[in-house]
Formats: structure tokens, C-alpha cells, sequence
């Protein structure tokens, strides 16, 4: 079960600017009819050949598949493939032609966007595995989300850069308070401040630096 990190992102610059900022990430409503007043698709699209299910069988075929592919000099993409090899890794070929093709996409997917899953690509690219959820807006130029497990700088550095005229206050907070947070001030593309989450200190040592800043924020 992923842990809920609170997420907020407040927006600095000429009005008309913020209006369009928050235009621009808008992603309309979401499967379940709630609204997306961020969608990481609008700033960081994830390649629709990402939509593979990670799971052990995935993590399988893509092994085989890199076996194959080293092994076979005969290998051609498609359902032309060495007998000897068909025999190796499996007895029944038609389930292993289905195992080679997912496999096959897999690979192609880790070549060309450095991951083999939508799982793997959205960690790396946003720093969390889902979309922002459990959205609301604080004022006309603050939001607040959540996501799974772990903050978005990257998402709000990338919109950093695409927004070079605006500054971005981020910050964000675990569920389990003093284990995972961060406060972090952007323009264009560049991290102006930041502020480490609070720590948990010793018996004598409660609150560690900066976390009096903290206090009530979140």
C-alpha cells in the first residue's frame, strides 16, 4: 500500500500568467469525474507503448527476450525465429511467440524511452508511480495533491522550465510526519531555495534545523 504524500504548489507572477499556467497543466476530469487541476500527462507525456502491465510475467518475457536476442544469429523480429532456440526456452511455440512478442515490446519500449513498463518510465520521469490525485485548490494561485510515495520536484522543475517567467513554491510532506518531505522555490528550471523536511531528532534534540518552518504548513 503506497503511502500518501501531501503536495503543495503555490505560483507566483502576473496574474494573466498564473491563468495560463494553470490552463496549461488543467487535465480535465479524471476516470472517476473528479477534476485534474494537474495532470503530469500535460508536462511530462507518458508514451502510450508504456501501457504494459508490470508484473513478474513482464519482467519474464523481457528476460527471454534479451536471451534470445543474444543468443539466436538467426533471430529476425516477428514469428520467424530459430527453431533450436524455440526449443530451448519453451515446448509449446505458439505461447512462446506470444511470450517473445510482449517481450519484444518491452525491449523496443527500454530503447526508446529508457524504461520497459509505464511503472519504471514514471518513477524515473515524475518521481512517483501514479498521477496526482486527491486534488483541491487553496486560492487562485495554490493547488494541493497527493501522489504516491515520494514528491514531484521533477515534474515542478520541469514546469519550472517551460514557465520561466513564474516562480513555483513546492513543497511536500509523508503521511508519516518526519520521514519524507521537502520545500524547494523555482525559476526558470533553476531551485532558488530549498528546505530539507523535518527530521526526527534524539530525546534531547526534538526538532531538527528548519523544521519550525514547517510548522502548520501542511
Amino acid at each position: 500500500m503506497a503511502n500518501n504524500i501531501t503536495n503543495r504548489l503555490t505560483v507566483q507572477g502576473k496574474p494573466e500568467d498564473v491563468q495560463r499556467f494553470f490552463a496549461a497543466i488543467y487535465g480535465g476530469l479524471d476516470e472517476n469525474g473528479k477534476l485534474l487541476l494537474i495532470d503530469f500527462n500535460k508536462i511530462k507525456p507518458m508514451p502510450k507503448e508504456l501501457d504494459v502491465d508490470e508484473s513478474t510475467i513482464t519482467r519474464e518475457a523481457l528476460r527471454l527476450y534479451e536471451n534470445f536476442r543474444r543468443e539466436s544469429s538467426l533471430f529476425l523480429s516477428g514469428s520467424e525465429v530459430a527453431p533450436e532456440l524455440l526449443e530451448k526456452y519453451a515446448e509449446d511455440r505458439s505461447i512462446y511467440l506470444d511470450v517473445l512478442k510482449t517481450g519484444e515490446q518491452l525491449y523496443n519500449n527500454k530503447q526508446n524511452y529508457g524504461a520497459p513498463t509505464w511503472y519504471e518510465w514514471s518513477i524515473k520521469n515524475w518521481g512517483t508511480k501514479w498521477n496526482a490525485y486527491n486534488q483541491r485548490r487553496i486560492d487562485e494561485n495554490t493547488i494541493e495533491f497527493l501522489t504516491a510515495n515520494g514528491g514531484v520536484s521533477k515534474i515542478v522543475e520541469a514546469l519550472s522550465k517551460q514557465h520561466p517567467d513564474l516562480v513555483l513554491s513546492y513543497m511536500y510532506a509523508d503521511e508519516e510526519w518526519g520521514m519524507n518531505g521537502g520545500k524547494y522555490k523555482y525559476k526558470g528550471g533553476d531551485r532558488l531555495e530549498e528546505l530539507p523536511g523535518p527530521r526526527f531528532g534524539n530525546e534531547d534534540e526534538n526538532e531538527s534545523e528548519g523544521d519550525e518552518d514547517w510548522e502548520g504548513e501542511l
